[in-house]
């Protein structure tokens, strides 16, 4: 990293403050994260936006079409809320997907992961994986839920 301290952009805060410190520290300070237009900011502030937004454009922010891409990004930004004290903060994915997915994919061992569980189901293709969990993201949003 250059020397000097890193600090947001003015105006930027919250999650946005977050992912411009973890860019700038990626990138150099003098880096600029202008990334998201005015649509995807917005979109992302809603319930589950930004997994919309990555999901137009996955290699932007996850760097390949994957799964296993997609599920480090969500545990880094949970673990930059955790950092943060933003503890309380919206999670990417909600809490209960992980038993919702897992009744879903009718998995007899729910201690996998999310990622683990959907891989096992297109015989370990990334990008097949990363299909499957939004389509699953989607029907678990729109509340089609299995029964138990």
């Amino acid at each position: 990293m250059k020397s000097g301290v890193c600090t947001s952009a003015p105006g930027v805060t919250g999650e946005m403050a977050i992912y411009q410190q973890l860019f700038q520290v990626r990138h150099g300070c003098s880096a600029k994260l202008n990334w998201m237009n005015n649509e995807d900011e917005e979109t992302r502030k809603e319930p589950g936006g930004l997994l919309d937004v990555i999901r137009k454009r996955p290699p932007l922010y996850l760097g390949r079409r994957s799964l296993s891409a997609l599920w480090n990004f969500i545990q880094g930004y949970n673990l930059a809320l955790r950092d943060h004290n933003l503890e309380n903060a919206d999670h990417v994915l909600p809490r209960q997907f992980h038993n919702w997915v897992t009744r879903r994919l009718q998995c007899r061992d729910s201690s996998g992961s999310v990622r683990d569980m959907i891989l096992a189901t297109t015989n370990h293709d990334e990008a097949s994986a990363l299909d499957k969990f939004f389509e699953l993201y989607d029907e678990f949003r729109s509340g089609d839920r299995p029964e138990h």
